[in-house]
Protein backbone atom coordinates (compact mmCIF):
# COMPACT_ATOMS: atom_id res chain seq x y z
CA UNK A 1 0.00 0.00 0.00
CA UNK A 2 0.65 3.56 -0.64
CA UNK A 3 1.90 6.09 2.25
CA UNK A 4 -1.51 8.09 1.15
CA UNK A 5 -3.83 5.44 1.42
CA UNK A 6 -2.63 4.28 4.85
CA UNK A 7 -2.40 7.90 5.82
CA UNK A 8 -6.39 8.16 5.04
CA UNK A 9 -7.48 5.28 6.70
CA UNK A 10 -6.00 6.18 9.55
CA UNK A 11 -7.57 9.41 9.29
CA UNK A 12 -10.67 7.34 8.95
CA UNK A 13 -9.95 5.59 12.31
CA UNK A 14 -9.41 8.75 14.40
CA UNK A 15 -12.22 10.83 12.39
CA UNK A 16 -15.13 7.94 13.56
CA UNK A 17 -13.41 7.44 17.02
CA UNK A 18 -12.34 3.52 16.78
CA UNK A 19 -10.24 2.41 19.70
CA UNK A 20 -6.98 1.28 18.62
CA UNK A 21 -7.30 -2.04 19.52
CA UNK A 22 -4.59 -4.44 18.41
CA UNK A 23 -5.75 -6.13 15.73
CA UNK A 24 -6.40 -2.78 14.19
CA UNK A 25 -3.21 -1.19 15.28
CA UNK A 26 -1.05 -4.32 13.99
CA UNK A 27 -2.57 -3.95 10.23
CA UNK A 28 -2.08 -0.18 10.58
CA UNK A 29 1.75 -0.86 11.80
CA UNK A 30 1.76 -3.01 9.10
CA UNK A 31 1.15 -0.91 6.50
CA UNK A 32 3.17 1.82 7.80
CA UNK A 33 6.19 -0.27 7.66
CA UNK A 34 5.87 -2.02 4.40
CA UNK A 35 5.27 1.58 2.71
CA UNK A 36 8.64 2.92 4.32
CA UNK A 37 6.70 5.67 6.60
CA UNK A 38 8.87 3.72 9.73
CA UNK A 39 8.32 7.08 12.09
CA UNK A 40 4.51 6.81 11.61
CA UNK A 41 4.59 3.34 12.35
CA UNK A 42 6.55 3.38 15.45
CA UNK A 43 3.89 6.05 16.52
CA UNK A 44 1.20 3.83 16.30
CA UNK A 45 3.67 0.79 17.63
CA UNK A 46 3.99 3.25 20.86
CA UNK A 47 0.26 3.94 21.20
CA UNK A 48 -0.43 0.37 21.16
CA UNK A 49 -2.79 -0.85 24.37
CA UNK A 50 -0.68 -4.31 24.19
CA UNK A 51 1.93 -5.63 21.73
CA UNK A 52 2.26 -9.29 20.55
CA UNK A 53 4.71 -11.28 17.73
CA UNK A 54 2.79 -9.60 15.27
CA UNK A 55 3.29 -5.77 16.38
CA UNK A 56 6.90 -5.95 16.98
CA UNK A 57 7.44 -8.34 13.53
CA UNK A 58 5.35 -5.92 11.39
CA UNK A 59 7.88 -2.79 12.99
CA UNK A 60 11.26 -5.14 13.02
CA UNK A 61 10.58 -6.34 8.99
CA UNK A 62 9.64 -2.85 8.39
CA UNK A 63 12.90 -1.58 10.02
CA UNK A 64 15.15 -4.30 7.92
CA UNK A 65 13.45 -3.50 4.71
CA UNK A 66 14.33 0.02 4.45
CA UNK A 67 17.87 0.27 5.99
CA UNK A 68 17.21 0.83 9.92
CA UNK A 69 19.45 -1.53 10.80
CA UNK A 70 20.11 -0.46 14.82
CA UNK A 71 16.58 0.12 15.36
CA UNK A 72 15.86 -3.29 14.29
CA UNK A 73 18.29 -4.88 15.67
CA UNK A 74 17.14 -2.80 19.70
CA UNK A 75 13.73 -3.29 18.68
CA UNK A 76 14.58 -7.09 18.50
CA UNK A 77 16.39 -7.02 22.30
CA UNK A 78 13.32 -5.28 23.58
CA UNK A 79 10.98 -7.86 22.66
CA UNK A 80 13.05 -10.33 24.29
CA UNK A 81 13.13 -8.33 27.72
CA UNK A 82 9.06 -8.20 26.98
CA UNK A 83 8.99 -12.24 27.16
CA UNK A 84 7.75 -12.76 23.95
CA UNK A 85 9.34 -15.50 21.48
CA UNK A 86 10.85 -14.94 18.58
CA UNK A 87 9.40 -16.49 15.53
CA UNK A 88 10.78 -17.56 12.19
CA UNK A 89 10.60 -14.43 10.39
CA UNK A 90 11.82 -12.06 12.77
CA UNK A 91 15.38 -14.21 12.34
CA UNK A 92 15.83 -13.83 8.84
CA UNK A 93 15.10 -10.28 9.35
CA UNK A 94 17.57 -9.38 12.04
CA UNK A 95 19.92 -11.83 10.95
CA UNK A 96 19.98 -9.87 7.54
CA UNK A 97 20.39 -6.86 9.97
CA UNK A 98 23.56 -7.88 11.88
CA UNK A 99 24.79 -8.72 8.23
CA UNK A 100 23.80 -5.20 6.58
CA UNK A 101 26.04 -3.71 9.39
CA UNK A 102 28.83 -6.47 9.54
CA UNK A 103 28.80 -6.83 13.46
CA UNK A 104 30.07 -11.08 13.65
CA UNK A 105 29.99 -10.43 17.57
CA UNK A 106 26.36 -9.16 17.27
CA UNK A 107 25.49 -12.07 14.65
CA UNK A 108 26.77 -15.02 16.90
CA UNK A 109 24.87 -13.46 19.63
CA UNK A 110 21.81 -13.48 17.23
CA UNK A 111 23.10 -17.33 16.13
CA UNK A 112 22.60 -18.20 19.70
CA UNK A 113 19.48 -17.03 20.44
CA UNK A 114 18.52 -19.39 16.58
CA UNK A 115 19.63 -22.39 18.91
CA UNK A 116 17.94 -21.55 22.32
CA UNK A 117 14.62 -20.84 20.70
CA UNK A 118 14.64 -24.08 19.25
CA UNK A 119 15.34 -23.09 15.06
CA UNK A 120 18.27 -24.51 14.94
CA UNK A 121 16.65 -26.97 12.23
CA UNK A 122 14.67 -24.44 10.21
CA UNK A 123 16.00 -23.77 6.95
CA UNK A 124 14.98 -20.40 6.16
CA UNK A 125 16.33 -18.85 9.07
CA UNK A 126 19.90 -21.35 8.31
CA UNK A 127 19.84 -19.90 5.07
CA UNK A 128 19.92 -16.71 6.92
CA UNK A 129 22.67 -17.27 8.65
CA UNK A 130 24.91 -18.65 6.37
CA UNK A 131 24.06 -15.14 4.34
CA UNK A 132 24.98 -13.02 7.83
CA UNK A 133 28.33 -14.93 8.74
CA UNK A 134 28.91 -14.29 4.67
CA UNK A 135 28.07 -10.47 5.10
CA UNK A 136 30.15 -10.18 8.13
CA UNK A 137 33.29 -11.51 6.48
CA UNK A 138 33.69 -15.03 8.23
CA UNK A 139 33.05 -17.45 5.98
CA UNK A 140 34.46 -20.24 8.26
CA UNK A 141 31.45 -19.69 10.31
CA UNK A 142 29.29 -19.66 6.15
CA UNK A 143 30.46 -22.85 5.61
CA UNK A 144 29.97 -24.91 8.61
CA UNK A 145 25.93 -23.80 9.18
CA UNK A 146 26.00 -24.63 5.69
CA UNK A 147 27.86 -28.06 5.89
CA UNK A 148 25.32 -28.21 9.21
CA UNK A 149 22.27 -27.71 7.20
CA UNK A 150 19.99 -30.53 6.84
CA UNK A 151 19.05 -30.16 3.26
CA UNK A 152 20.59 -27.28 1.17
CA UNK A 153 18.19 -26.19 -1.09
CA UNK A 154 19.27 -23.30 -4.03
CA UNK A 155 18.95 -20.24 -1.78
CA UNK A 156 21.70 -22.35 0.59
CA UNK A 157 23.92 -22.70 -2.44
CA UNK A 158 23.44 -19.31 -3.47
CA UNK A 159 24.25 -17.45 -0.20
CA UNK A 160 27.35 -19.46 0.16
CA UNK A 161 28.20 -18.70 -3.52
CA UNK A 162 27.48 -15.06 -2.70
CA UNK A 163 29.44 -14.90 -0.13
CA UNK A 164 32.77 -16.52 -1.65
CA UNK A 165 32.65 -13.72 -4.53
CA UNK A 166 31.68 -10.93 -1.86
CA UNK A 167 35.02 -12.01 -0.14
CA UNK A 168 36.70 -12.37 -3.04
CA UNK A 169 37.30 -16.34 -2.93
CA UNK A 170 36.70 -16.79 -6.20
CA UNK A 171 37.88 -20.68 -7.23
CA UNK A 172 35.62 -21.18 -3.82
CA UNK A 173 32.52 -19.80 -5.94
CA UNK A 174 33.38 -21.86 -8.85
CA UNK A 175 33.87 -25.00 -7.12
CA UNK A 176 30.69 -24.44 -4.79
CA UNK A 177 28.80 -23.55 -7.74
CA UNK A 178 29.92 -27.14 -9.47
CA UNK A 179 29.23 -29.37 -6.38
CA UNK A 180 25.97 -27.57 -6.50
CA UNK A 181 24.79 -28.90 -10.07
CA UNK A 182 26.39 -32.52 -9.05
CA UNK A 183 23.92 -32.60 -6.32
CA UNK A 184 21.58 -32.13 -8.92
CA UNK A 185 20.09 -28.49 -7.43
CA UNK A 186 18.81 -26.21 -9.91
CA UNK A 187 20.69 -22.79 -10.51
CA UNK A 188 18.54 -19.37 -9.61
CA UNK A 189 19.17 -16.04 -11.47
CA UNK A 190 21.22 -14.70 -8.17
CA UNK A 191 23.34 -18.21 -8.14
CA UNK A 192 24.45 -17.61 -11.96
CA UNK A 193 25.16 -13.75 -11.51
CA UNK A 194 27.31 -14.79 -8.95
CA UNK A 195 28.97 -17.64 -10.45
CA UNK A 196 29.83 -15.47 -13.39
CA UNK A 197 30.90 -12.96 -11.36
CA UNK A 198 33.62 -15.59 -10.11
CA UNK A 199 34.43 -16.60 -13.61
CA UNK A 200 34.96 -13.07 -14.83
CA UNK A 201 37.25 -12.46 -11.66
CA UNK A 202 38.98 -15.71 -12.07
CA UNK A 203 39.33 -15.20 -15.31
CA UNK A 204 38.21 -18.06 -15.62
CA UNK A 205 36.87 -18.52 -19.17
CA UNK A 206 36.46 -22.62 -19.42
CA UNK A 207 33.86 -22.56 -16.35
CA UNK A 208 32.32 -19.03 -17.73
CA UNK A 209 31.55 -20.97 -20.88
CA UNK A 210 29.72 -23.72 -19.73
CA UNK A 211 28.07 -21.46 -17.60
CA UNK A 212 26.66 -20.01 -20.93
CA UNK A 213 25.70 -22.89 -22.30
CA UNK A 214 23.49 -23.80 -19.59
CA UNK A 215 21.97 -20.19 -19.32
CA UNK A 216 21.42 -20.19 -23.17
CA UNK A 217 19.85 -23.77 -22.75
CA UNK A 218 17.36 -22.57 -19.97
CA UNK A 219 16.83 -19.57 -22.19
CA UNK A 220 18.00 -16.54 -19.55
CA UNK A 221 20.28 -14.60 -21.33
CA UNK A 222 17.40 -12.71 -22.35
CA UNK A 223 17.24 -11.28 -18.58
CA UNK A 224 19.46 -8.31 -18.88
CA UNK A 225 21.31 -8.57 -15.57
CA UNK A 226 22.57 -11.82 -16.92
CA UNK A 227 22.97 -10.24 -20.31
CA UNK A 228 25.59 -7.55 -18.33
CA UNK A 229 27.41 -10.03 -16.58
CA UNK A 230 28.12 -12.28 -19.22
CA UNK A 231 29.57 -9.42 -20.93
CA UNK A 232 31.77 -8.20 -18.53
CA UNK A 233 33.16 -11.82 -17.52
CA UNK A 234 33.74 -12.28 -21.44
CA UNK A 235 35.67 -9.06 -21.16
CA UNK A 236 37.75 -9.60 -17.94
CA UNK A 237 38.94 -12.72 -19.66
CA UNK A 238 39.77 -10.66 -22.86
CA UNK A 239 37.39 -12.13 -24.85
CA UNK A 240 36.22 -9.02 -26.22
CA UNK A 241 34.40 -10.69 -29.57
CA UNK A 242 32.49 -13.17 -27.13
CA UNK A 243 31.71 -10.19 -25.31
CA UNK A 244 30.60 -8.15 -28.14
CA UNK A 245 28.53 -11.22 -29.46
CA UNK A 246 26.17 -11.24 -25.88
CA UNK A 247 26.15 -7.57 -26.64
CA UNK A 248 24.68 -7.03 -29.98
CA UNK A 249 21.94 -9.76 -29.02
CA UNK A 250 20.49 -7.68 -26.30
CA UNK A 251 17.29 -6.18 -27.38
CA UNK A 252 16.89 -3.17 -25.02
CA UNK A 253 20.82 -2.99 -23.58
CA UNK A 254 20.60 0.03 -20.66
CA UNK A 255 23.57 2.40 -19.49
CA UNK A 256 24.99 -0.30 -17.19
CA UNK A 257 25.22 -2.71 -20.38
CA UNK A 258 26.48 0.14 -22.89
CA UNK A 259 29.49 1.21 -19.95
CA UNK A 260 30.66 -2.38 -19.93
CA UNK A 261 30.94 -3.32 -23.09
CA UNK A 262 32.62 0.20 -23.52
CA UNK A 263 35.08 -0.63 -20.04
CA UNK A 264 35.92 -3.71 -21.91
CA UNK A 265 37.12 -2.46 -24.97
CA UNK A 266 39.22 0.55 -22.99
CA UNK A 267 40.41 -2.21 -20.03
CA UNK A 268 41.87 -4.18 -23.40
CA UNK A 269 43.23 -1.10 -25.15
CA UNK A 270 40.33 -0.93 -27.47
CA UNK A 271 40.51 2.60 -27.64
CA UNK A 272 39.17 3.41 -30.91
CA UNK A 273 36.39 0.56 -30.61
CA UNK A 274 35.52 2.39 -26.85
CA UNK A 275 34.63 5.71 -28.84
CA UNK A 276 32.65 4.02 -31.80
CA UNK A 277 30.53 2.48 -28.83
CA UNK A 278 30.18 5.16 -27.23
CA UNK A 279 29.55 7.28 -30.42
CA UNK A 280 26.58 4.60 -31.14
CA UNK A 281 24.78 4.89 -27.12
CA UNK A 282 24.61 8.85 -27.92
CA UNK A 283 22.69 8.07 -31.54
CA UNK A 284 20.54 5.27 -30.02
CA UNK A 285 19.41 7.90 -27.31
CA UNK A 286 20.53 6.14 -24.50
CA UNK A 287 21.58 8.86 -21.64
CA UNK A 288 25.72 8.38 -20.85
CA UNK A 289 25.88 8.82 -16.72
CA UNK A 290 28.86 9.43 -14.95
CA UNK A 291 30.31 6.07 -15.21
CA UNK A 292 30.27 6.52 -19.56
CA UNK A 293 32.39 9.60 -19.68
CA UNK A 294 35.07 8.80 -17.29
CA UNK A 295 35.28 5.40 -19.45
CA UNK A 296 35.07 7.38 -22.94
CA UNK A 297 37.85 9.88 -21.38
CA UNK A 298 40.25 7.14 -20.75
CA UNK A 299 39.75 6.05 -24.15
CA UNK A 300 40.65 9.51 -25.33
CA UNK A 301 43.76 9.27 -23.11
CA UNK A 302 45.41 6.36 -25.19
CA UNK A 303 48.90 7.48 -23.77
CA UNK A 304 47.63 6.39 -20.28
CA UNK A 305 47.42 2.74 -21.45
Amino acid sequence: GSWIETNSIYGLIVWNGVVLEKDIGNALLDAYAKCGCLQEAHKVFVGLPSRDIVSYGALISGCSLHGNSIDALELFDSMKHAGIKPNGLIFPCVLKCCGTLGIIYHGMLMHKDVNNYGFDSDLVVLNALVDMYANCGSMMDAQKVFEYLPFKNVVSWSALIAGYVQNEQYLRAIDCFERMQDEGVEPNKSTYLSSLKACGCARSLAHGRLLHERILRNGLELDVMISNTLVDMYCKGGELDAAREVFDRIQSPDEITWNVMISGYVQQGEHEEALNLFRQMEREGVCANQVTFIVALKACCTDSF
